[in-house]
């Protein structure tokens, strides 16, 4: 809590906080909404991945034409550099001042776009409709007519930008 000094003229006090104890994260400071003030390092650490990367670890549900896809994060490489954020959060009431309406140190997190993109190639495969033409030909003396076929193909590359930010997110159950 803080406590008033009067050290700055008669009837006037200046409000400070107390010293922080080393390793200790100031008052209100979170990372990535998650709180961790007057946590240690090590707690700070196991809160945020708890709280916010493990849920992101769960496999992702996409829905393509009704049917479900699992998408499995770690498979595709999804990392959150948490000890980064649990550094920059030990900064803060120590070279940085935590605002009166506290501050919300970001968590660095990504994706590996190459695996995540070769998982969707894999997928698409399965689920991709190639076009056809219309045809006419000959079978003998009777006219054989094929109808034409309108392909679906997945968009690989749009895909992997929406998944990658619906993994990171996670917002909803399910994903189209």
């Amino acid at each position: 809590s803080e406590v008033e000094y009067g050290l700055a003229g008669p009837g006037m006090c200046v409000r400070a906080r107390p010293p922080l104890a080393p390793g200790v994260i100031a008052a209100g400071v979170s990372i990535a909404g998650v709180p961790v003030a007057g946590l240690n390092a090590a707690d700070a650490k196991r809160a945020v991945i708890a709280q916010h990367v493990a849920p992101r670890r769960q496999p992702l549900i996409v829905t393509f034409r009704g049917r479900n896809l699992r998408i499995d994060p770690p498979k595709v490489g999804y990392v959150a550099d948490v000890a980064y954020a649990v550094k920059v959060a030990l900064l803060y009431g120590r070279s940085h001042a935590v605002p009166a309406t506290g501050v919300t140190v970001p968590l660095k997190q990504r994706v590996n776009r190459a695996k995540l993109i070769a998982t969707l190639k894999a997928r698409a495969a399965r689920y991709s409709i190639p076009a056809r033409n219309a045809s006419l030909t000959l079978k003998g003396v009777k006219p054989v007519v094929r109808k034409a076929r309108i392909g679906i193909t997945i968009n690989v590359a749009k895909s992997a930008t929406k998944v990658t930010k619906a993994i990171i997110t996670r917002d909803r159950p399910r994903y189209a």
